[in-house]
């Protein structure tokens, strides 16, 4: 598959997603739930100026502050009323399929990537959560950064051979396994004779 095909399929998967997400955003679901209308409310606190780190309203349960000042800034850029506490999950759903496409790429490769972001993009449950006005819905967002920075981080390229000589050279030691370099000689088990181990 060509990088251009790639891209434009990427491309359609994610405004697929958004439509499916935004399709009657400000009517569905209807209304909000019990726990939405509580963080609603640390919303509406927030902006009042009551800051705190847990808050207790309504039903008797604490709930984090990080939720609560997100939102506070999503919906003061969007606006209030239905649609506006709606834009935070809104768009952590769709941060969240472009970083799953990333980090499949990394991992995987492009077929896999592209059939995640497809299955996602689709899924009733990331539909659903896109549209609820709870903590949960950014779970998904915080676990793919999570995994993309381990992926980051534990994907060091190998050490190229200049870098090796130049560090050799005027003799300096390397740190330990920072000397991997690829190609390997796949014949390194036929070329030594057991006898000598």
């Amino acid at each position: 598959m060509s990088r251009k095909t790639g891209l434009v399929l990427v491309t359609a998967l994610l405004v697929l997603a958004a439509l499916l997400r935004l399709w009657d955003l400000a009517h569905m679901p209807p209304g909000f739930n019990r726990d939405e209308l509580a963080h609603i409310r640390i919303t509406e606190a927030m902006r009042a100026g009551e800051v705190s780190v847990y808050y207790q309203i309504g039903d008797r349960l604490a709930r984090a502050a990080l939720f609560g000042a997100l939102n506070t800034a999503a919906s003061d850029l969007a606006g209030g009323g239905l649609l506006g506490y709606r834009m935070l999950p809104l768009w952590s759903g769709l941060i969240t399929l472009a970083l799953l496409y990333a980090l499949g790429r990394r991992l995987f490769g492009v077929p896999v990537a592209l059939i995640a972001l497809a299955a996602m993009s689709v899924n009733l449950r990331a539909v659903l959560l896109a549209r609820t006005v709870t903590a949960e819905s950014l779970v998904p967002l915080y676990t793919l950064l999570m995994l993309f920075f381990l992926a980051v981080a534990f994907n060091l390229r190998p050490v190229s051979f200049a870098e090796l000589q130049s560090v050799a050279d005027p003799g300096g030691c390397m740190p330990p396994k920072s000397t991997y370099i690829e190609p390997k000689l796949r014949s390194g088990l036929t070329v030594y004779s057991l006898e000598d181990m």
